[in-house]
């Protein structure tokens, strides 16, 4: 059981970061505004730093 839940939440997260990725490379276009461009920046900064990992895997604990 304890597996299956992990492997389910690593499915989440890769979702997450996909949907992350994605939402960066279409805020990113020259025809953008910048403020998106930088809002998006932040998000992927704020996931990929220590706190938030800290975030996932208190999520993942859960």
């Amino acid at each position: 059981m304890k597996r299956n839940r992990s492997i389910s939440v690593f499915f989440i997260a890769l979702l997450i970061l996909i949907l992350l990725l994605i939402g960066y490379c279409t805020m990113n276009q020259p025809e953008q505004v910048n403020e998106k461009a930088s809002l998006s920046e932040n998000i992927i900064e704020i996931a990929m730093s220590k706190r938030g990992s800290q975030i996932v895997n208190h999520i993942a604990n859960i």
